[in-house]
């Protein structure tokens, strides 16, 4: 319903090394992810590897919720990576930059 919702992490867990996308909007603010990572994309769920320059990303500035365009999509190294759950919104605020909350369960029939 658009309401920041501040709760604690209920979950965080290694989910591996894998190589890593960093995706900057105009504002500057940046979310490294992995390339399977779910990020909201002009409105729908999206896999961070089919970002583009030019789509729009749902961000929190200032606690208001409002829109940024993508202007930089760029791989980075190597990293170990992590999953976080938040019980229920199922989604997060990293940098500023809204992302889907981790699905564990995906992870253990790959």
């Amino acid at each position: 319903n658009g309401t920041l919702s501040f709760e604690p992490v209920r979950y965080i867990w290694e989910s591996g090394a894998k190589m890593l996308l960093r995706i900057t909007d105009e504002y500057g603010n940046f979310v490294d992810v992995s390339k399977d990572h779910i990020m909201f994309i002009n409105g729908i769920e999206t896999s961070a590897n089919e970002v583009k320059i030019g789509d729009i990303l749902t961000v929190n500035l200032f606690n208001e919720i409002c829109s940024s365009e993508v202007v930089k999509v760029e791989n980075i190294e190597k990293t170990q990576t992590f999953d976080i759950e938040i019980p229920s919104t199922e989604n997060l605020f990293v940098n500023n930059i809204k992302c889907h909350n981790s699905r564990w369960f995906r992870y253990l029939f790959k």
